[in-house]
């Protein structure tokens, strides 16, 4: 992230002078592609960037999981390479997140090598012993060789085309800009939207505002990100009260509810079901612990790796995930406002997919 340190981008915050609170944010698609390449980020490095800032994400318990697998004996892992993938999870949409003005995720993109002997030829006539890709270059081929030969595998074209495609996620078009409310809710600049919102929040006259213009860089991106998990007014927080290092006041991840996806990829999971043995202590009708083979530690492990986007939508837009759940419904469906300046293909193949869950780790217990 060495690269992004430095990079700061403007916002124009609309301020209510008496709460203290921000009313919304005027941005260009910039910042908009910042907030929306959120839900592509995996979890495992939602975590990881969480921890540089000192301070736990408020995802459940994940920050544990996170912690476990780092405290985990590397001899239970096939190789060391699959417990870096886990802690340091790709995004599947990083050489397209690399045009962000500012790139909070500084998850390299995998290196797949082949050995050096497999050419075009011999991989067409099968003359090669083997065909097989891998992500370290210390891989002993069948043939006896090395896999120390870098493939490019990336489809993704990073470079700028003409103005409208300049946007990443967001169509850059000249002239629009957009409103981020204090709880992360987007809508296309407009006098009418505007008005709308200030009369929501009960504010009858212009002099009770102020309007800042207030630069932001990695540290206060990471610090939003971090706190839509946390609080109802995350830009209030991080803007104006400059809690970039502080938990707010707000319970996280509020257990109450009861998330229920409605997912035909969660149905379809069903049928795969794994076996765990529960120590309970009915005295205080709690879970003490669970003793699992090595599927469910997959599992778990694995879920480090999808991209809050997913997590999102196999928790049907839960309540509990603060902001996020909005961020998430302000470009979903074709039907939304915002929806129609966000580039379909990008939409659906990164913010708002839900990838499978994969495993990646092999414990052996």
């Amino acid at each position: 992230m060495a690269t992004e340190e430095g990079k700061t981008i403007s916002l124009n915050v609309l301020v209510d002078k008496q709460r203290n609170r921000v009313v919304f944010v005027e941005s260009n698609n910039d910042f908009i592609d910042i907030l929306l390449s959120f839900l592509t980020i995996p979890v495992g490095t939602v975590l990881r960037l969480a921890r540089k800032q000192k301070q736990p994400c408020g995802i459940g318990c994940m920050d544990n999981l996170y912690q476990s697998l780092e405290d985990f004996d590397s001899e239970l892992f096939e190789k060391e390479s699959l417990r870096h993938m886990l802690l340091r999870p790709e995004n599947l949409a990083g050489a397209l997140c690399k045009r962000l003005k500012i790139n909070i995720d500084d998850t390299e993109l995998t290196k797949y090598y082949v050995c050096p002997q497999l050419t075009i030829d011999t991989y067409y006539s099968r003359q090669h012993a083997s065909s097989l890709l891998s992500i370290s270059n210390n891989e002993q081929c069948s043939c006896g060789e090395l896999m120390s030969l870098p493939i490019n595998l990336s489809d993704e074209k990073v470079e700028d085309g003409n103005i409208e495609d300049r946007g990443v996620f967001v169509n850059a078009l000249k002239g629009i800009s957009f409103t981020v409310t204090d709880d992360i809710q987007i809508l296309p600049f407009s006098t009418e939207t505007s008005f709308a919102h200030l009369n929501a929040l009960g504010i009858k006259r212009m002099n009770e505002l102020d309007e800042k213009t207030i630069n932001v860089g990695v540290e206060e991106i990471i610090s939003i990100l971090r706190h839509s998990f946390l609080s109802k007014i995350p830009l209030t927080e991080v803007l104006l009260w400059k809690s970039a290092h502080e938990i707010p006041q707000i319970s996280p991840f509020q257990s109450k509810y009861t998330a229920q996806s409605k997912s035909e990829d969660t149905a379809n999971a069903e049928s795969t079901k794994k076996t765990v043995t529960i120590i309970f202590c009915k005295s205080q009708n709690k879970i003490l612990y669970a003793e699992a083979g090595e599927d469910f530690v997959e599992f778990l492990f694995s879920l480090l790796t999808l991209p809050l986007g997913s997590v999102v939508k196999l928790l049907d837009q839960n309540p509990s995930l603060g902001c996020i759940s909005n961020l998430y419904k302000t470009v979903e469906g074709t039907g939304t406002t915002l929806a129609r300046h966000v580039k379909t293909a990008e939409r659906h193949r990164y913010s708002l997919r839900c990838l499978p869950l994969i495993s990646v780790a092999r414990a052996n217990f």
